[in-house]
This record gives structure tokens, sequence and C-alpha cells, in this order.
């Protein structure tokens, strides 16, 4: 049985049917204002309610919970008889030329994502309780409950960790909804509602943004595909990757198996069953690759993470604005920056490379090429300590190959995201600017926030590491070989190298609170795409340490087994390190007219 609730406003256009919706409990018709909704009865009693809540982070322009161009989702609680009730509501904006077009080829946004939520609802998927959609002129709406108290399952993972019983919830929500032959198309936690549990229950979980789903219809059968199944899994597990490790995913996967995904293996069939989760675990490094590769053309794009900017005296360049996931003990990257904050910190480029610095600030570094200052720059409400680098006009053939490529600044600040994005620890880049006059590259400007508590390599382990108990001296060089290692080796696997490894570009930054380290690489102008010449970085590194006296030849050996992880033969290696790091010190030593360093490294070499 429907209800209609005639129009008492002048409504500025006729609005499009909501349309066709699955069967299944009563449905309400209203218009109000110009827009036409179907609701569930208690939809209708939160659209009807006197104060009309729902329309008020429209009207009051509240800040979305989530949005971008063409959507944003706004929560707020509805004052209805009977107790208050959290509520959702996401909008969709179709009056740019791209939601016109889409509306005309698939109907409203918000009519689909009913449909589809409604189909997984009557199927057993666990979904938030839809309320209501409606359609108006170049906008439609989608209200649904809001499940509160409950968080976006990676803001859970983030402040809780992964656990057992997690990941049983989430392999009972897979299967339900693969049992009723629904693909999410963009299947990872964000897109996943957590309330967490008692102590020894499971988590509650509900599957949010069904509007790109794929369901049953005329033209699909419910029956999934092996192949589609198993790319729906890998974008979970590749999302997932980040808080769990690959034993963890492959308990919940089989358990997925043990509840009867899909109906495609035989969880007894071990031989299947491994052969099940290794194709999941190969589509998840294509689908982790293939977002990398998508995430670093954003990085000098405009949208929600990155804008470009131009600023007076013809200056241009990029600005970051936030992040997914913030950096570990990185402040600037757990802030949201606007663009307007950003042109008025960057109004007046001159001030930044200027050698006068205020109270708080120095120059660290001034010559002919360019200077180095630290800085307290006001981004918005926000004071944030940052570096900036100026990179002169350099009067060479550079100049030339200038004319054809990213100035360095530039080609730096989509680096250190490119780099973040993979888990390799670097100065968080916020700004960069170039100025040229035609192609010609006049000078660049780079600005990387700051790291706190560190010093550089060669500093803490010549002076820092010499003050410490022979306990913690031991344990802070074992994680810093571990670190230096593993960090270099995931550059290398990632397609980079550095070739001017050299301690001052490694920083220690230590937690005051705990007292464990972390290091984070620096001067970025020295990595360079490239798999041949592995060892180069080591040798560099090797050399430059090389009269450190609290550095053992375990120490350097541990650097070494950390970068082969276990692969080739760590001797060989050992032997062609020691070699190229002699042939560097002789070498050097013959230019400064230095007697070379030749025989066997001492006890602080390999």
């Amino acid at each position: 049985m429907s209800q209609t609730e005639p129009d008492t406003r002048d409504a500025p256009a006729e609005p499009a049917s909501p349309g066709p919706v699955p069967a299944g409990g009563d449905l309400h018709e209203l218009q109000i204002d110009s827009v036409r909704w179907l609701a569930t009865p208690l939809g209708a009693r939160v659209l009807r309610s006197p104060r009309r809540e729902w329309a008020r982070p429209l009207e009051l322009a509240v800040s979305p919970i989530k949005e971008n161009p063409l959507r944003q989702i706004y929560r707020f609680t509805a004052a209805i008889e009977g107790g208050p009730t959290g509520c959702f509501i996401k909008a969709y904006n179709e009056s740019t030329p791209e939601g016109r077009m889409k509306r005309l080829l698939r109907g409203p946004a918000a009519r689909t994502e009913w449909k589809h939520t409604r189909h997984a609802e009557l199927a057993g998927v666990s979904v938030p309780p839809l309320l209501a959609f409606g359609v108006g002129p170049g906008v439609s709406y989608l209200l649904t409950e809001s499940c509160l108290p409950a968080e976006d399952l990676d803001d859970y993972l983030d402040r809780a960790g992964w656990n057992g019983a997690l990941g049983a919830a989430l392999a009972r929500l897979l299967v339900s909804t693969h049992a009723a032959g629904v693909l999410h198309q963009d299947l990872h936690a964000g897109n996943v509602l957590c309330r967490r549990g008692d102590e020894a229950g499971e988590p509650r979980l509900w599957l949010l943004d069904l509007h790109k789903a794929m369901i049953p219809g005329r033209m699909r059968p419910r029956r999934l595909r092996r192949g589609a199944v198993i790319r729906n899994l890998a974008m979970m597990v590749a999302g997932l990757r980040g808080w769990a490790g690959d034993e963890q995913l492959a308990r919940m996967l089989r358990m997925y198996l043990e509840l009867g995904g899909a109906r495609l293996v035989d969880a007894t069939d071990e031989e299947a069953a491994s052969a099940f989760l290794d194709a999941v675990s190969q589509a998840a490094d294509r689908h982790a690759a293939g977002l990398l590769r998508s995430r670093d053309r954003s990085i000098l794009r405009h949208n929600r993470y990155f804008a470009p900017l131009r600023v007076a005296g013809k200056w241009e360049g990029h600005v970051f604005l936030r992040r997914r996931r913030a950096v570990e003990r990185s402040v600037a990257s757990g802030l949201t920056f606007t663009e307007a904050d950003w042109a008025k910190a960057l109004s007046d480029p001159a001030a930044l490379i200027s050698p006068h610095v205020g109270p708080g600030e120095e120059v660290v570094k001034y010559s002919e090429n360019g200077i180095v200052s630290r800085r307290l720059l006001q981004v918005g409400p926000h004071r944030i300590e940052v570096f900036v680098k100026h990179y002169a006009w350099r009067r060479r053939l550079a100049v030339v190959a200038d004319l054809f490529r990213m100035s360095r600044a530039r080609r730096t600040f989509k680096l250190g995201h490119q780099l973040l994005a993979r888990d390799i620890p670097t100065a968080l880049p916020l700004a960069c600017l170039e100025r040229r006059v035609g192609r010609l590259l006049i000078e660049s400007i780079l600005i990387t926030e700051a790291i706190p508590e560190s010093t550089h390599l060669e500093r803490f382990t010549m002076v820092r590491l010499a003050l410490l108990e022979e306990e913690l001296r031991t344990r802070l060089r074992q994680s810093l070989a571990r670190q230096i290692g593993s960090v270099i080796a995931r550059m290398h696997e990632a397609g980079w190298v550095q070739r001017d490894m050299k301690a001052p570009n490694i920083l220690v930054q230590l937690d005051p609170r705990t007292g464990e380290n972390r290091i984070v690489f620096i001067d970025l102008d020295g990595v360079r795409p490239g798999r041949l010449d592995l060892f180069r970085p080591l040798v560099r590194l090797n050399d430059g340490l090389w009269g450190v006296v609290s550095l053992t030849r375990t120490d350097r050996l541990r650097v070494l087994k950390n970068y082969l992880g276990g692969q080739g033969d760590w001797k060989k290696s050992w032997e062609a390190v020691r070699r190229m790091t002699l042939n560097r010190r002789r070498a050097r030593g013959d230019r400064e007219g230095q007697a070379p360093a030749l025989g066997r490294l001492p006890h602080t070499g390999p």
C-alpha cells in the first residue's frame, strides 16, 4: 500500500519519477519541495518530521563526512516519535555534464543504489537499513539508518588492529554477498561499516556503497563465475594487507571456503583450496599494482588529495591536501588543507627562498645552486615546521634537458608521494613550485615537512650510539640494520635505486616515549628508476660510514642480509660489496692525492 502526500509548495521543475523498485514491504510515495521520494514506513516518518532534520545538513551546508565532486554523505539524527534515529543521507550531484549523461543512460544514481541495496537486504546481506530515496532536478538522495555506534572498517583497523573475530565476521559478510549473486565493484575496508562486538563476540559489519555493484538480472545469472569471485576477493585482500599479514588473510579466505563461499571450491580438498588461495593472492598483487599506478597518476592532478596551484610571479606547481591514511609520526599527514590555504601561504615565494629567517627558523645550506632553510609555515589554521629547498637556475647542459622534463622540485614532490604509497619512509612533500619563461626553467621550490626528534645516520652512529648503554646500543644497531636493508630492498622492488645513499640522507627518528627508532630517507634527488647496479646504495653507505667504530662488521652484514631477504648467496654478495667498496675508496684516494685504501677492510668494514 502506498500513500501520496501532495506538494504544498511551488516546485521549480517536475522531477523524474522514483521508478520501479523490488517488491518487499510497504513503501510510501511522497513529494517534498521538488523531490519525489519512495520511503519505508520509518523513512516516511523521518521525511515528515516537523523539524525536517533530514534536510538540515544540506540547508546549513554542514561539512559532509565523505565527499567528492559527484556525491556527498551527511550524518544526522532525526527526532521522531519513538525516539531519535541516526541516519545517513547521500546526495548525488547529477547537474554536471558527466552527471547528466550518467543519469540519462542509467537513471538516477540513488535509485540504482536503492535497487541494489534492496536486493542485497532481501537476500540476507548485512547492509544499512534503507529508509528512502528521492529524485529531484539535477540531484538524487539515498537515506539510510546510520547503524551507530559504528565506524568505517579502515578507521576501526587503525584503532584496534586485526583479529580473528574480525576475520570471521568479514568472511561471513563476503559469503552472504556472493551467495546473493552480488559483486561489489569497489570492495575495500572503507566500504564496510563496523561496530565493535563484546569481548567474546564478533564485530557487526555492514556493506556500503552498492551503487556500482553487479546484481543478478535477466542478463546475468545468480551463480557467480570463479574468475569474478577471485577478482572480487582480491580487491578486499589487497586493501587489508596494510593491517593483516598473509597468514591471517589466508585464514579468513579458508573460513570463506568452509562456509561455502560461492560454492566454487570444496574446502576439504586441500589442493583445490590452496590453488584458490594462490589465485586470490596473485590477483591481489595485480590489483594492488594497478591501484598504485592509478594513485601515481593522481599526484599531479586535481582531486581530493592534491591540487595544482598558481601564485603571483608566474609560479605554478602542486600542493598536498590530505591523505587516506596518516604517515607514522607525521603531523601534517593527518591534517586537511584547502587550495585557498595554500594560495595564501605561498603568495610570496621570494620570502620562502630569502636567506633572511625569522625566530625559530634557520638557513641550513646556502650556495649558488640554491638555498635550504628550515621554516615555520602558516597554512590555514595549521602552523607547520617545514624544510624549503630552492633549486636555482643551472647554467649548464641541464638547462636544455629541463626544457623537456619536470623540474627537480616537481619530480621530487611526485616521487616522495610515490614512495610513501609503497610504505617507504620519507619526509612528506607538501608543495612544489616552479617558475618558467616559456619552456625555460628559471628556478623551483620544494617544501617538505620537517622530521621532529631526528638526526642523520652519521651523527647518530658517531655520537648518540656511543652515549647509550651496551644493551640499548646493540638493540638500536640491530633495528637500524634491519630497517635500512629492508627499505632499500622495497625501493628496488618498486623499481628505484638510490644513487646517493649517503649517511646524511638517512634520518634516524627517535620516539621519546618508547625509545624506538625509525629511519626516514630524505633528499631524493639521487633516486632514479632502474634495477641495475643494485649494490650501489650499500657500497655508497658502507663507504660513508667507513670509520665509525660503533658499527661492527656484523652490523654491516646484517644490512646486507636484510636487503637480500634470504634470496641469493649472501657470501658472494658480501664479497662483491667488499670489492666495490675498496675500489670506490681507492678511486677517490687517487683523485684526492691520498694513499688509496687497499687490502682487507678493517673491523668496521665487511
